[in-house]
């Protein structure tokens, strides 16, 4: 990326972690955010949360294995955290037809999930926030001489967090099908009740809401989780 001048940029493929990037030609792009500015040029793409490029970003950095897993070390030694633990964020999700919109109730929603070498949830122990700001990444290979370890150490932590997991999987899942229960219940009650002073209700209405219902409470119920990232965390006195 160059900047050239204010609110300006261009932008050219070169260096890449992927293939190729969403909408970004390979003579490169002449860019801004700003509205005005962008619209005082004829060659330059004026970039919006809805364009194509910032769409297919998001994309994939979200569905994108680069940087799903990392080392992460404490900056200074904290008597209060355990010495070595894990963070997960598991997303649960529901694949469910668009025509259902099920995410009005259950949207892509991320579980993070703090596990301790006994295996004991540890999440309210520190916030995103705070554990972001106590830590600086690590190389790999300073812990390459604990590889056996790791190995028999990791699946029993993954394990432990994906159970942790479940639980909130359960507990999402309850508040959605309540929510989509109100909604959606409401909804044919008032057709049931319109339907006795209205003839033009028919029968195939109340049918077709009742099954809107029960297939929005179907995928809500199915709704699985999905580990989208994790973390060693490390937190040893310094060397």
């Amino acid at each position: 990326m160059e900047r050239l001048e204010s609110q300006k940029y261009f932008v050219k493929p070169e260096h890449l972690y992927t293939e190729s990037f969403p909408n970004l030609p390979e003579e490169g792009m002449t860019l801004s955010f700003n509205r005005k500015t962008a619209l005082s040029r004829e060659d330059m793409t004026f970039l919006t949360w809805d364009h194509p490029m910032v769409r297919g970003a998001m994309d994939l950095m979200v569905g994108g294995e680069f940087g799903n897993a990392g080392i992460v070390r404490f900056k200074e030694f904290d008597a209060q955290v355990p010495v070595l633990f894990i963070e997960c964020i598991f997303i649960l999700e529901s694949v469910a037809p668009l025509k259902l919109h099920v995410d009005r109730f259950l949207p892509p929603l991320p579980l993070r999930v703090l596990v301790d070498i006994s295996g004991k949830n540890i999440s309210e122990l520190l916030s995103l926030k705070d554990l972001q700001s106590k830590v600086i990444n690590e190389e790999a290979f300073h812990v390459k001489d604990s590889t056996e370890l790791l190995r028999s150490l990791f699946p029993k932590l993954l394990e432990s967090a994906l159970a942790f997991a479940e639980k909130g999987r359960q507990k999402e899942i309850g508040l959605a099908s309540s929510m989509a229960k109100k909604v959606l219940g409401k909804e044919y009650e008032r057709l049931f009740e319109l339907k006795k002073v209205n003839a033009n209700i028919s029968e195939r209405e109340l049918k077709t809401a009742e099954e809107e219902l029960r297939e929005v409470l179907k995928y809500i119920d199915q709704a699985n989780l999905r580990l989208d990232s994790v973390r060693l965390v490390l937190n040893q006195p310094s060397r």
